[in-house]
Parts: structure tokens; sequence; C-alpha cells
């Protein structure tokens, strides 16, 4: 019999999911690190294809962003540096992020923890370079200024929060990740990049998508490398025997992704 959302209260579950509950039950915060490190990389590709300028820019991401274990968990690794948080996406919409960083913990609706004047100024500092280059200012050159007054059908390009979900409608095939691991994958994308034709305007497209994936497997790597790595500099330095246990146990299972 499968558990409802209603079943799992407090006095159901274990000691150490209740804590791990109390403390994911907060006022979500706001975390600029994602659009920091997405914008400095975008700086530095302006000259390259699109696709590979996305890697790069996850790379940047997922090589600099901040990562913590927190004390009880077992399951490790989430998208932004904050327990709850979501991330600024500059790429979409960037202007609103300005207007609203004053009012966004009193604001109506979809409410945040207040920003604090470092991640004010780190906001200033990197969202004007997208202006006319996000997916909204494009979209708006495109529309018939008649019918720019729909414009707010489609203003939250970018929400503030996503609460550590990707944005973005997907299906990941978890299958052939699961069977063949990121390396196997990484090797069938390497047989693929062999079979293209680059005289060919269509397989050039092919391999620059290849090279991005490329590039996203060894940064998701790298990633799951880095939690590895923190595992096991907090396993050296715990002094109760369980605790030190999972977290040589989180370090193992890190390292074989």
């Amino acid at each position: 019999m499968l558990a409802t959302a209603k079943d799992i209260t407090p006095s159901k579950c274990s000691e150490r999911v209740s804590n791990l509950r109390k403390k994911i039950l907060r006022t979500p915060e706001i975390c600029t690190e994602r659009g920091y490190f997405w914008t400095e990389s975008y700086k530095k590709t302006e000259l390259e294809p699109e696709m590979i300028r996305r890697a790069r820019a996850l790379e940047n991401v997922l090589n600099n962003m901040t990562i913590s274990i927190e004390d009880e968990e077992l399951i490790v690794g989430r998208a932004t540096s904050k327990m709850r948080g979501g991330p600024i996406l500059p790429e979409f919409q960037w202007k609103w992020y300005l207007d609203e960083m004053d009012t966004i913990s009193t604001r109506y609706c979809e409410r945040f923890s207040p920003l604090s004047e470092k991640e004010k100024e780190r906001m200033k500092e990197i969202l004007p370079y997208w202006e006319g280059k996000s997916i909204y200012d494009k979209w708006k050159v495109m529309v018939p200024e008649e019918a720019l007054r729909y414009h707010n059908k489609i203003d939250g390009l970018g929400a503030f929060c996503s609460s550590n979900m990707h944005f973005c409608h997907t299906a990941p095939d978890y299958e052939i990740v699961l069977k063949q691991g990121l390396t196997g994958v990484r090797e069938l994308v390497d047989r693929e990049i062999g079979k293209l034709d680059l005289s060919n305007s269509e397989d050039l497209n092919r391999y620059h998508f290849y090279r991005a994936a490329d590039m996203t497997l060894d940064a998701t790597i790298g990633f799951a490398e880095r939690y590895s790595e923190l595992a096991g500099q907090m396993a050296q330095k715990e002094s109760d025997a369980q605790r030190k246990a999972e977290l040589e146990k989180i370090a193992e299972t890190c390292k074989h992704v």
C-alpha cells in the first residue's frame, strides 16, 4: 500500500527524517551563485555556438558553486547553495530581479527570505549584462507592438525559486545512465562524434551538440566527485562512529557516480 503525503506526518517519521523535515520546512532563499557563474561563463564565450556556451556555463556552475552535506543527510547534492533555495535565471529574464530585490520578502505571493546586501550587489553586477540578450528581450523584439499588452502572459520567464527542481519540462532517460553509467554515455557520445562528416553542415550542428553533451557529462562527474571529496573530508573529522561510516559510504557512492 502506497503512503500518501497526508500519511507522512512527523509522528510517523524516524527521528532522522523528522529532523531533516524540520530543516526543509523553511522560507525559501534566493541563491545568486548560479546566475553569477552562468554570467561569468557567458561573458567569456560570446563567439562560441550557443550549445557550447550553455555546456560551459553549466560546467562553471558545477565546478564552483557552494556544496554542503547537512547533519544526518544520507542522500546528498542540490541545485543551489541553500538548503531550500531557488536560482536566478538571467538568461530568461533579468530586469525584474532588480525591480523586486527589495520587496521579495514582502510581496503578495511567493515570498522569499530577504536578500543580503552582498547578494544585492552581486545581482546588480551581473544582471545588466543580459540586457538585449535574454530570451524575454528577444521575444519583445519579435512581437508586434500592439501585442505587447499580452506580455504578462509570459512575464514569469525565469521565476525566482524553483525549489531545487529543474526549470524545464523534461523526461530524462535515467535507464541508460543507470545501466551504462555516465562514462558509458560518454563513450556513446564519442562513437557518434566519430561517425560525423564535418564537411556536412547538418553534421557540424550535431558535432556541437555532442561536444556540449560531452562537456555536460564531464561536469556532472566532476560535481559528484566534489561531493565525494567533501564527504571523505568530513568523515576524517567525524568522531561519531555511525556518522563516520555513513559519510564514508556517501563518499564511496558519489565516487562511483
